[in-house]
Order: C-alpha cells, then sequence, then structure tokens
C-alpha cells in the first residue's frame, strides 16, 4: 500500500497536516489476507488473522489499533500520542549507557509506570504509598530515583567524578519532568543521568533474607541456633550456627536464634533484611503494619515461614548438638548441610 503526497518547493501549513495525517495512516493500515493478490508480502504491512486459507474475498486494508478494524478518530489520536512520547524519550535517550534495557527503563521512568509503591498502592489500597527505605515520602519515580536515601547518596558520590547538572537544575518540575530535564542536558551528561537514574533503582531493590531457626530440648533445657543469609537471587552470602545457653522454653529460644542471626548478618552486609523464621509467635511479637522505615532499622520485614521452607536454618541449628563448634561461613554453607540449603531456597522477590 503506497500513500504519497505531492510536495512543492515551499509548503503550507495545511500540506504539513495532511502529510503527518498520512504518515500516521501508515504506521495503522495494515493488510488483511484473502486471496492474496494484492499483498506484497516483501513490502507491505500484514498479518495473518488466524490461519491462512483461500478465500473467495479479496484482499483488504485494515486499521491495526481497533479489534473491530474500524479506523477511528480516537484510536488513531490516541496513536500520535504514544509515538509523540517515545520519539521524544528516545531521542533523548540516545546515548544511553547501557544498552536497550537502560532505555526501557527509561521509558517507564518518563511514564511513571516503574513498580513504586504510589503505583501499588493504586492497585490495592492496603499497601502504603510511603517509600520502604527512607519513609520520607510518597514513593513516585522520581522520589525512587533522585530523592530516596540511598539515590541521593549515590548521586552525590558520583558527582565527585562524573559532570552533571547541579541539584537545582534536576528539581521535579511535574510529569514530564525525565523529559524535560534530559532535553537541558549535554550528550554526556544524559548518558551519566541515565546510568545513575538505573543503578539507583537497582539499589532500591537490593533486600537479602535471613532463615533463622532453633533447635531446643525441653528435658535439659539446651538449645542452639542456625542461620543463613541469601540474596536476591538465591546465593548464600552467609551461613551461620552456635549453641545456646539454658533456655526456659522454644521460644525463648527462637528469639535468642534471631538475635545472633542479626547479630552474624550485621558484620557481612548493610543491605535490608527479610527475616523468615517458622515461629509464629515470634512473628507476632517482632510484627508491626507497617515496615520499620527508619535509618538505623536492619530488619526490613519479618515474615512466618512454613516449616519445610526453614529446613535449611533448621540443620544449621542442629550442627551444635553433634559437636561442630559454632561459626560464620562467607559465602557458604557447611557439606553436610549444604543440599538442604540449596533445596529450600526461595528467593526474594523485587519489584
Amino acid at each position: 500500500m503506497d500513500i504519497s503526497l505531492i510536495r512543492l518547493s515551499s509548503s503550507t501549513p495545511h500540506q504539513v497536516v495532511r502529510a503527518s495525517c498520512i504518515d500516521l495512516l501508515k504506521k495503522g493500515a495494515i493488510w488483511r489476507i484473502g486471496d492474496g493478490t494484492k499483498v506484497r508480502l516483501w513490502r507491505d504491512n500484514w498479518l495473518p488473522k488466524g490461519n491462512l486459507k483461500a478465500t473467495g474475498r479479496t484482499d483488504f486494508v485494515a486499521w491495526h489499533y481497533e479489534k473491530t478494524g474500524i479506523f477511528t478518530v480516537r484510536s488513531a489520536y490516541r496513536l500520535g500520542l504514544a509515538l509523540k512520547r517515545d520519539e521524544k524519550i528516545s531521542g533523548q535517550g540516545s546515548a544511553r549507557p547501557n544498552g536497550d534495557r537502560a532505555l526501557v527503563f527509561t521509558w517507564k521512568l518518563g511514564t511513571e509506570s516503574l513498580a513504586v509503591q504510589t503505583n501499588r498502592h493504586k492497585l490495592d489500597v492496603r499497601i502504603t504509598p510511603l517509600c520502604r527505605i527512607c519513609g520520607d515520602e510518597e514513593e513516585d519515580g522520581y522520589h525512587a530515583v533522585m530523592n530516596c536515601t540511598k539515590a541521593r547518596a549515590f548521586r552525590l558520590e558520583m558527582r565527585n567524578v562524573w559532570d552533571i547538572p547541579a541539584e537545582e537544575k534536576l528539581t521535579n518540575i511535574g510529569p514530564d519532568w525525565v523529559i524535560v530535564r534530559l532535553s537541558q542536558m549535554s550528550k554526556i551528561q544524559r548518558a551519566c543521568m541515565l546510568f545513575i537514574w538505573w543503578r539507583a533503582w537497582h539499589l532500591r531493590n537490593d533486600i537479602q533474607k535471613l532463615n533463622v531457626d532453633a533447635s531446643f530440648n525441653a528435658d535439659t533445657g539446651q538449645a542452639a541456633w542456625g542461620s543463613i543469609l541469601r540474596n536476591h537471587l538465591g546465593e548464600i552470602v552467609m551461613s551461620a550456627w552456635g549453641e545456646l545457653p539454658r533456655v526456659p522454653n522454644a521460644g525463648v529460644a527462637e528469639a535468642l536464634a534471631c538475635f545472633h542471626g542479626l547479630r552474624a548478618a550485621s558484620q557481612v552486609t548493610a543491605c535490608p533484611i527479610v527475616l523468615a523464621t517458622d515461629c509464629l509467635q515470634l512473628v507476632a511479637a517482632l510484627s508491626k503494619e507497617e515496615p520499620n522505615c527508619s535509618d538505623t532499622a536492619m530488619i526490613w520485614a519479618v515474615r512466618k515461614e512454613p516449616c519445610q521452607a526453614n529446613a535449611a536454618a533448621h540443620e544449621l541449628a542442629r550442627l551444635s548438638w553433634q559437636g561442630l563448634a559454632g561459626n560464620c561461613l562467607l559465602g557458604s554453607a557447611p557439606r553436610i548441610v549444604l543440599d538442604v540449603c540449596l533445596r529450600d531456597c526461595t528467593p526474594v522477590p523485587v519489584d
């Protein structure tokens, strides 16, 4: 399907509008296959609708952006807006630092379609719109990559080595802040800021999971603890275990296991931690309606785990009964429980 417009040496506004409309029609028009006599397969836009079968009808042109195939002004208007928006974001992101993934992220940031708390709150009012990291304000795209504690600290650190715009030129000016701010930067500054935003978003998702468990002998009062720390990919960051002094009941043993597990984890990580235990009473005692968002909080959330999902920590707690002295291993676990550690791995979900 060829549509052309004779262009004069001096185009009038009316001719410019006609040319734009024809370009838009070319984007949305598509051939539906009938007898295949009119379609040039290597040149025209065509899409089989179901199986290709010989029919008595001839090929016909349809509008791709309506289920009925019938052109509507509304769908053409929406297509024009979408193309204009994508052109702006793609043009500003031409100096992207990390290929298409960073460009897709920039598009989501510019269209406010990232999985931030404000968007999640719109889907479920029980979810708080406040930032889960700092708790200072509602988390939209701008807060996640610019104002949040981690994002701000990372940007200020990179400012020492990269030439990026001043802070007053990076303020939030409304829904189009990404496009406007990128258009005011040089090509190098644009690439640097795209990388900083992209990396700030991933820093936000660096959450680790700590499984803890205790082994308790009610007859003697003896107890032991075990813990295993994993990152969001399920890789083992640390495993630790040890004996506990005589304790009055299993609940106290579980609480002490959490204490020793967190103390061991604090030596190897500064990331927010999801604390997982199979003790329901302990979860009820530690949990609150909202995550702890203070700067000094290490526990990001506490959740109840099924016993079978906490098997690795349980096996580590039993090591002390087998005469193995308490220890802490970085990046691995004792060989005799490594199979269990890998089998019950449940990575922390990342938004």
